[in-house]
């Protein structure tokens, strides 16, 4: 099979693992790193509040997300979290 595909018998056994393993010939990618704090559902709570409140500071925004989700997150994770989400 490896001759036929013309690849080494290392990559036709991995296939078949995957295969076996995720239904796919590509195992799911891995998360690198620690968990975010400031999750999906949060950052949409937080835009369509600042949507109605667009002049909070990034404090106002840390509080609001303990009163909606008793979550303590801090002010660089509010700032990076939306960066990313492009707000």
């Amino acid at each position: 099979m490896a001759e036929e595909a013309e690849c080494s018998q290392a990559t036709i056994i991995n296939i078949r693992a995957n295969l076996r393993q995720f239904g796919s010939v590509h195992a799911p990618p891995t998360r690198i790193g620690r968990k975010r704090t400031v999750t999906p559902l949060m950052i949409e709570a937080l835009c369509e509040y600042l949507s109605e409140k667009p002049g909070l500071y990034l404090d106002e925004m840390a509080v609001f997300l303990w009163d909606e989700f008793r979550t303590l997150v801090t002010t660089s994770s509010i700032r990076r979290a939306l960066v990313a989400k492009g707000a």
